[in-house]
């Protein structure tokens, strides 16, 4: 009962954001409902078409490229959950080729698509990206009841990163609770 509670508390959540997001000329907006928006899956084809349409959205007006990273992960999120694996494969190599400097960017690309490649039926390979990625990144929290209270996990996107992270674990074979393969 309370998990269908909260499956629907989100659902309500993603058609607030998606809502408040729809006319919006700002990329990091766009983008970052997209993202949101695309954490979970959702069964609803037009929450997840408009969550695409957002993150193409967010590309097109980030006319400077100053988020580039964020807004083609953004999109292969969105591409993921409507079950457009090849497209979003093709989104994340280009988040982690405009954004190749960043750990959280290109662990999130990476965890995701390897578990595009998952459901492409490539699971070797899916094997291969996710246990480089989980190579470079830095280590779980010890606390997982308070991930976010040391320094070194503040920022949102660690939890973000922490999610396909743990699906792709799973996937792969090589699922631990607290430490990386």
């Amino acid at each position: 009962m309370k998990l269908h509670r909260q499956e629907s508390g989100l659902a309500a959540t993603r058609r607030q954001i998606l809502g408040f997001a729809r006319d919006t000329n700002d990329a990091a907006t766009a983008e970052r409902a997209a993202k949101v928006c695309s954490i979970r899956a959702s069964t609803d084809r037009a929450e997840l078409d408009a969550a695409v349409a957002l993150a193409r959205k967010g590309l097109e007006l980030d006319a400077q490229g100053y988020m580039l990273g964020w807004t083609h992960v953004a999109l292969g999120m969105a591409l993921y959950r409507r079950g457009d694996d090849e497209a979003a494969v093709e989104a994340f190599l280009a988040a982690q080729k405009a954004m190749s400097d960043s750990p959280l960017v290109t662990g999130i690309a990476a965890f995701y698509w390897a578990m595009s490649l998952f459901r492409l039926g490539r699971q070797d390979e899916a094997r291969r990206v996710a246990l480089a990625a989980a190579a470079e990144m830095k280590p779980l929290p010890d606390d997982e009841e308070r991930p976010l209270a040391h320094d070194d996990y503040s920022y949102h996107d660690d939890r973000i990163l922490w999610l396909p992270y743990s699906v792709a674990a799973i996937l792969c074979g090589w699922h631990t609770r607290r430490r990386k393969p």
